[in-house]
């Protein structure tokens, strides 16, 4: 597996040969142009509980334009948190079906209320790696899965890996987080994984064999 390392330049496109890692690298990850929906989402943030966990916006922004781009059928995510980035999933395209899987907290009722709003997102509750394995049975199209506030990423990244399709993705958060940083140095080198990016907090694992496996350091 090949590694860029100069984050600086890769951002920037430079040594990346492959014309979609190129596209997606630059017009996707780097883009820094406003989208339509990000200022409908503001007011969207600003309501969720302040007390459960968010991404930046940052990341949730990114997280918008990299489901833009691959646009697949469903959206599966572990660990809802304040429900913030689930808003941001369903808002690319009302076609997507966006499931948010979280477990019971004190905020349950207050995230599901807001999320509401989404006629696309089905927010559920309970044990995060039976409901995901719930999930898997009855899911069969292409998918991104989106692996957020867990303390579970290991065991569901494996159980992800284990029914990974070509067509599936897999972006992970927390990168900045030295433990899970060490396990996803092993991960990307895992022959069951295709091409793989990361920035400095969150990672994207895709599983088209038909690609270079190459790993980018954006």
């Amino acid at each position: 597996m090949k590694l860029t390392r100069n984050r600086f330049l890769t951002a920037r496109g430079f040594g990346v040969h492959s014309p979609w890692a190129y596209n997606f690298i630059v017009d996707v990850l780097g883009e820094k142009h406003p989208y339509y929906a990000y200022e409908d989402l503001y007011d969207f943030w600003q309501s969720a509980p302040q007390q459960l966990p968010q991404l930046n916006e940052k990341a949730d922004q990114m997280l918008f334009r990299i489901v833009n781009h691959l646009l697949p059928l469903t959206i599966v995510e572990v660990g809802t948190g304040a429900g913030v980035t689930a808003g941001y999933l369903a808002s690319v395209s009302t076609d997507i079906d966006v499931i948010s899987i979280d477990s019971n907290h004190p905020f349950t009722e207050a995230v599901k209320q807001n999320l509401s709003i989404f006629g696309n997102v089905s927010y559920q509750v309970g044990n995060q790696m039976e409901l995901l394995r719930a999930v898997l049975k009855e899911n069969n199209g292409k998918t991104l899965f989106h692996i957020a506030h867990t303390a579970h990423y290991a065991d569901i990244c494996e159980l992800l890996l284990q029914n990974a399709m070509p067509d599936t993705a897999i972006v992970v958060q927390g990168l900045n987080n030295t433990l899970i940083y060490k396990w996803w140095a092993n991960i990307i080198k895992d022959d069951r994984v295709g091409e793989t990016y990361e920035t400095k907090t969150t990672g994207i694992l895709l599983f088209d064999k038909k690609k270079y496996k190459q790993h980018y350091r954006i």
